[in-house]
């Protein structure tokens, strides 16, 4: 299990920059389905895309300061996380780029 956060922050950003991947998802979606029911929404796409980022993506971390996050690219975004040093298997997507 991934135990992933996602910040409001993230989501902003990712409809402010990436909404057409949700939006063609939802056509998707719909076209496959005819329902809205089968969908997810915003939030749980983000969070769905994120977690697969974190274990597909290839990392594109600077490592210039002790506090940067770690940004792993996939699929033309660049998701940056941060990780608890008290608990290492808890991650935060902070923002999307």
């Amino acid at each position: 299990d991934l135990f992933l956060s996602v910040s409001r922050h993230a989501i902003d950003m990712f409809s402010k920059r990436f909404l057409d991947k949700w939006t063609s998802y939802v056509q998707l979606q719909l076209d496959l389905h005819g329902s809205m029911q089968k969908t997810d929404g915003l939030a749980s796409f983000v969070a769905k895309l994120a977690q697969e980022a974190w274990e597909r993506g290839h990392d594109v971390s600077k490592h210039r300061h002790e506090a940067d996050g770690i940004v792993r690219e996939f699929e033309g975004i660049s998701f940056v996380f941060t990780v608890s040093p008290n608990f290492p298997d808890y991650k935060e997507l902070v923002t999307v780029m």
